[in-house]
């Protein structure tokens, strides 16, 4: 309870900046003219989830029609380019735990509107143990660390 009436008088004091444009706003660190331009990967192969052109729903792209992956499916709620490409890279790169906490909220968002039949299991991919000293954090763990602020 003190850390809720804290958190809120600080953010009276001191507004949220947005990760991507540095407006002030209010929530989570992206504002809403920012979040609007996240573009959906709505037209995605079914397995790998690369993006396809706007005619193929419900399709394989080519490389999974090759050859099968040893994985069922793959979901890349958004396409990677701007803003949440500069989400990734500050959080990645830059150990942004704040950029990481937008992530997770994003994705969770996505799941909850998007996927009907939720995931049995959420896997982060590891980071090789070289990348693990060059950058002095491992994203992956973070990421599924972190708690969405509310």
């Amino acid at each position: 309870m003190v850390y809720q009436w804290l958190k809120y008088n600080l953010s009276r004091i001191f507004p949220a900046q947005c990760l991507v444009c540095g407006e002030t706003c209010t929530g989570m660190a992206l504002c809403q003219d920012c979040e609007q331009e996240l573009t959906l990967n709505r037209h995605a192969c079914q397995r790998c989830a690369e993006p396809l052109s706007e005619g193929y729903h419900n399709s394989l792209c080519g490389r999974c029609l090759k050859q099968t992956p040893s994985f069922d499916k793959v979901l890349s709620p958004y396409l990677y380019q701007a803003p949440i490409d500069r989400l990734v890279t500050r959080f990645k790169f830059n150990a942004d735990h704040t950029a990481g906490q937008v992530l997770v909220r994003l994705l969770g968002q996505y799941l909850q509107q998007h996927v009907p039949d939720k995931p049995e299991c959420l896997v982060p991919v590891p980071l090789h143990p070289s990348r693990l000293r060059e950058r002095g954090f491992n994203q992956a763990h973070e990421f599924w660390r972190v708690k969405p602020a509310t």
